[in-house]
């Protein structure tokens, strides 16, 4: 019986989908087979007869054009013992299998582990050469190199890596962290190694740092960029274009994970929220992804807590603008228009609204 993590067993049935080696009916009764058997939706796969381990393999060739290696012949050497934390390799589902010189070598069972590359070489320090293996061969492998190498945590990996690798800190320091709660520590620090999670902090961090009302992320067919909204004008910002094209699908992943969403649907809008942290301040993001042709589409709202504690008398009203909107509001009858673009304090003025004491009735 496999062992494989929910994501990556989630992901592996998108490959197949998109592939289709299988089909998206099939999904109630692998799942129920799954169920009911106690075991993994990959070996109800196998199990059902829909497809097997050899044409996964056949897929990631032909797609990646990735060398097979057959990991039950290779054995478990002290070099790759200690070179990923044992967490980040259960949770994703690869295996490292041997390193030569400053390459380290890993089998993959997928095309959706490729996301993971730059993450691999920021924690490693080495090169890395993907290889397509089989998932009972994977499983195995992984069994076996954790039952000999023992906890291997993200702090061991660091006292043997003394340089670090840092695209995104520059200025902005400790510019910001997504207010949400891991399971184990050791996820977390290796969330923190990663080229990915520093990016999408450095994207939320910069635009609330430049009063941005909205974020949108966006794929194309040849490139993808990252624009922000300020006095409702898009702003394109080139210095994430070369980042966020290579990493596209991990980012969006990355996005989804601090919203709460289902990584694993791609095929339908899905919107969440985002508590993010930063200088001492807590800001709510408002989030949502929607399918397209070539990706997902992201598109962020930055949402201002402090909105509520400004009052109509600190928004710079003319004093005669003022008088006549202080007598429409005390109105008992008609209505009070607020217009504007994107970002220009709509909600802001609407909520100010609530600071007046509002005539009682005699």
């Amino acid at each position: 019986m496999l062992k494989i993590s929910r994501e990556s067993e989630i992901n592996l049935i998108n490959v197949l989908i998109d592939h289709d080696i299988i089909s998206g009916k099939d999904l109630p009764k692998i799942k129920k087979a799954s169920s009911e058997g106690n075991k993994s939706q990959i070996d109800a796969v196998f199990e059902l007869k829909l497809t097997d381990e050899n044409k996964i393999v056949d897929v990631l060739v032909k797609e990646q054009n990735l060398e097979v290696v057959d990991l039950s012949k290779v054995q478990v050497g002290d070099d790759i013992k200690t070179v990923l934390p044992s967490n980040y390799i259960n949770m994703n589902f690869v295996a490292p299998f041997k390193v030569e010189g400053k390459t380290l070598h890993i089998a993959i069972s997928d095309s959706s582990k490729l996301g993971l590359m730059r993450n691999l070489k920021a924690i490693t320090k080495k090169n890395i050469e993907l290889h397509a293996a089989k998932v009972s061969q994977i499983s195995e492998f992984i069994e076996k190199l954790l039952s000999e190498s023992g906890d291997v945590t993200a702090a061991t990996i660091r006292k043997e890596n003394t340089e670090k690798t840092k695209t995104f800190d520059s200025e902005l320091g400790e510019a910001g962290e997504v207010l949400e709660k891991k399971p184990e520590e050791d996820i977390e620090a290796i969330e923190n190694e990663s080229e990915v999670i520093k990016f999408s902090t450095a994207v939320v961090a910069e635009a609330i740092k430049s009063g941005v009302s909205d974020i949108h992320i966006e794929p194309y067919r040849f490139g993808s960029r990252v624009r922000y909204r300020l006095d409702g004008m898009l702003q394109e910002q080139d210095q994430y274009q070369k980042f966020l094209h290579d990493n596209y699908g991990a980012v969006v992943t990355r996005f989804k994970i601090m919203g709460k969403l289902d990584i694993a649907e791609r095929r339908l809008p899905q919107d969440g929220a985002i508590n993010f942290k930063i200088e001492d301040k807590v800001v709510d993001l408002r989030l949502s992804i929607l399918p397209t042709a070539n990706n997902e589409r992201i598109v962020m709202r930055i949402l201002n807590k402090d909105a509520g504690d400004i009052t109509l008398e600190q928004l710079n009203f003319d004093q005669a603008d003022l008088e006549n909107l202080r007598k429409a509001i005390h109105s008992t009858q008609g209505l009070v228009l607020v217009t504007g673009p994107t970002g220009s304090g709509k909600t802001t003025t609407s909520v100010s609204y609530t600071h007046l004491t509002l005539p009682t009735k005699a």
